[in-house]
């Protein structure tokens, strides 16, 4: 076993880092779907990533809420089990007697989750795919793989120029340490910058989906 971190997304210099570590979350989900197991409890804390790269693989943790069924689409009747993220359908209220899909819930859970990747910015059109995921209405949500193969088009789209620039939480590094003028804290961002976007871009190929 690999050694593992909690994910920090300050690590994520370049929004190729960012949005291949979505990827593996969503083909994970899926991956865990097709084999009939919803994991429950989607979240970015239940995620963890490996402490040296780029390339950054993650990996999901904490099963203890996981639902078995091959019948992806089969409503349960159970009480909620109280994963960090709920979603509507199961409000506290009716927790303890309504009908819900485990497997959508996921869904929702995850297009929850996106957001720390800050993966709007170079491809607008993401956003629109996680509302898709977060619809109140379950039964208007995408499955996993449907999910994982709208996140392979949009991606493939992308264009380099857009993939290899700094994510939003790298930007905003980079203003607080001109402003503060903290130049140590200026070239150790940037320096961590060059050298992903040389790793990535000399390894770009494994960035597309296949």
């Amino acid at each position: 076993m690999p050694l593992l971190a909690p994910v920090e997304t300050d690590r994520l210099h370049t929004h190729a880092s960012a949005f291949e570590c979505a990827r593996q979350i969503i083909n994970g989900v899926a991956f865990l779907h097709s084999l009939g197991i919803a994991h429950g409890d989607i979240h970015i804390s239940n995620l963890l990533m490996s402490h040296s790269g780029p390339p950054f693989k993650i990996y999901f943790i904490d099963f203890d809420l996981a639902h078995i069924d091959p019948d992806r689409t089969c409503m349960v009747v159970c009480q909620w089990k109280g994963g960090k993220i709920q979603p509507p359908e199961v409000d506290e209220e009716f927790s303890q007697r309504k009908p819900y899909n485990p497997f959508l819930a996921d869904i929702f859970a995850l297009g929850v989750t996106w957001q720390h990747f800050q993966l709007t910015p170079p491809c607008p059109y993401m956003q629109e795919l996680r509302y898709t995921m977060m619809e109140d209405d379950p039964a208007s949500r995408p499955t996993a793989q449907q999910c994982a193969t709208a996140f392979g088009t949009l991606y493939a789209d992308i264009p380099k120029t857009s993939i290899f620039s700094p994510t939003l939480c790298t930007r905003y590094l980079w203003r607080v340490a001109v402003r503060g003028r903290n130049r140590k804290m200026w070239f150790r961002e940037l320096a961590e910058y060059l050298v992903e976007l040389c790793i990535l871009f000399f390894r770009g190929v494994e960035y597309r989906p296949s």
